[in-house]
């Protein structure tokens, strides 16, 4: 079965169609099923705002990130700096529908290659939009680096690992998760932080760090440059939600029964995928037990609407694509 994930299974909790291309369809190593290749391109479409929200996700977790373990100097002016030559790479790419390429895979351009799903189903842009995105980007990364005590206690870290995939085992079933950063800090147990760029934040992410916590408890002792680590109880893991446009940082503790209810929440999810075949082989015609979503604005911001088939339920209601 492939691995259980949360982001992975509050997809399949919003439209299983969806779940499906992303989890079982997609494969970067298909080359002679072209509706299979054709998925794949489409998993990397991102509207407008989760564009910018993941350069601003790659500035830090590839620039600052190494720089800081280098124990080198880079600041919001650094920052800024790399976030404006990605933003206009990216976008020209984009534009120009290189991604479309066959010979363009993402590995051989990994600064480019950030399609945007605007582009690909033909929605005007306007100047304005692209003015509103850079200052986003702008903001998230200005409120990162003017906390001081945050960016001293990355700065002067034993280690930081970011985007490291944590794959374990929870009664039987494989489950995966990928933190935006790991903290390892001589005397403190570890820090997972989560960033987001979100405009208008409603949603709480405890969930998803308590995730990646019981993953990197369970996995520490594998990771034998931060063994030392695997001596510290979960219960005193530090947890850190970012939400960088609104500058409001959101701590969460671990406790007994918070890890209770995440097992549970893990292994519910875990068997419900189970259920509709996450654990069997690939097969397109899969697709027609799954259910859709009746929601107009997940089916206009999807990736895939083009090869689903669903027809949409009639609605008045717009959903704004560059707030997604």
């Amino acid at each position: 079965m492939k691995a259980f994930s949360f982001s992975g299974y509050r997809t399949f909790q919003k439209c299983q169609r969806q779940w499906y291309f992303i989890a079982k369809a997609k494969s970067g190593n298909v080359k002679n099923d072209p509706l299979r290749r054709e998925i794949t391109m489409l998993s990397h479409l991102r509207t407008l705002a989760a564009w910018r929200g993941q350069l601003v996700d790659d500035v830090l977790s590839n620039d600052m990130v190494v720089a800081f373990n280098q124990k080198q100097q880079f600041s919001l002016d650094d920052a800024l700096t790399v976030a404006n030559k990605l933003f206009k790479k990216r976008l020209l790419f984009s534009q120009n529908r290189e991604y479309r390429d066959l010979d363009n895979k993402k590995s051989h351009f990994p600064e480019d290659y950030s399609p945007l799903l605007e582009h690909e189903y033909d929605i005007p842009i306007s100047e304005d939009q692209l003015e509103d995105a850079w200052l986003e980007i702008e903001i998230a990364l200005t409120h990162f680096f003017q906390n001081e005590s945050l960016v001293e206690q990355l700065r002067t870290a034993e280690h930081l690992d970011a985007q490291r995939t944590l794959n374990f085992k929870l009664e039987g079933f494989s489950v995966v998760g990928t933190p935006d950063l790991i903290v390892y800090s001589k005397g403190q147990a570890p820090l997972i932080v989560d960033w987001k760029v979100h405009a208008e934040p409603v949603k709480r992410y405890n969930q998803q760090l308590l995730v990646y916590a019981l993953g990197l408890h369970l996995t520490l002792p594998q990771i034998r440059q931060r063994f030392s680590w695997k001596n510290y109880p979960l219960t005193d893991y530090r947890l850190i939600e970012y939400q960088l446009l609104k500058d409001d940082i959101r701590h969460y503790s671990v406790t007994e029964e918070y890890l209770f209810q995440i097992r549970e929440f893990i292994i519910e999810g875990a068997y419900k995928l189970q259920l509709v075949g996450a654990n069997d082989s690939y097969n397109f015609d899969d697709l027609q037990d799954l259910e859709q979503t009746d929601d107009p604005e997940i089916c206009l911001t999807c990736s895939f609407r083009k090869i689903c088939n669903h027809e949409q339920k009639p609605t008045n209601y717009q959903p704004n694509l560059f707030d997604w």
